[in-house]
């Protein structure tokens, strides 16, 4: 995909490539000659992976904090795991969830590999036996 766009009268940036590596052009009216000038300006796709969880039990509280403990020590031990994120709900609204899980990778075959890790599994088994329901988002950033 290809853009153009103009910042100042005499520069254009042209879009180079899916991953947002940027050639400028720049114009010199008094030599008039045009320069193209490669900036390593790459944006790198990353794939974004969110859960949310719901739970209706009696020890409510005391399991969602168990899982939030237990999806934070994940960080560090899948090598695809860039970063990862959890929070607790305070809001009281009707459609909130408890938990949420916001995790990235550098692409989808790290999803995957996270997916599959053993110790992920082990969250995973503890999640079925004290959620209702949960719900996910895995997307690719630009």
């Amino acid at each position: 995909m290809y853009g153009i766009s103009i910042s100042r009268a005499d520069t254009v940036s042209l879009k180079c490539c899916r991953v947002g590596t940027f050639a400028s052009a720049a114009f010199y009216h008094n030599i008039g000659k045009l320069d193209i000038i490669i900036q390593k300006q790459v944006i790198e796709i990353m794939v974004v992976h969110v859960v949310l969880e719901f739970r209706e039990d009696a020890n409510k509280a005391e399991n969602i904090r168990k899982a939030k403990d237990m999806i934070d020590s994940l960080e560090g031990l899948i090598p695809s795991l860039l970063s990862m994120k959890t929070g607790i709900n305070f809001s009281r609204e009707e459609r909130a969830m408890d938990l949420c899980l916001r995790a990235e990778f550098e692409d989808r075959k790290g999803l995957r590999e996270y997916a599959e890790h053993p110790e992920h599994l082990k969250v995973i088994e503890f999640l079925k036996t004290v959620s209702e329901y949960s719900k996910v988002v895995d997307y690719e950033t630009v």
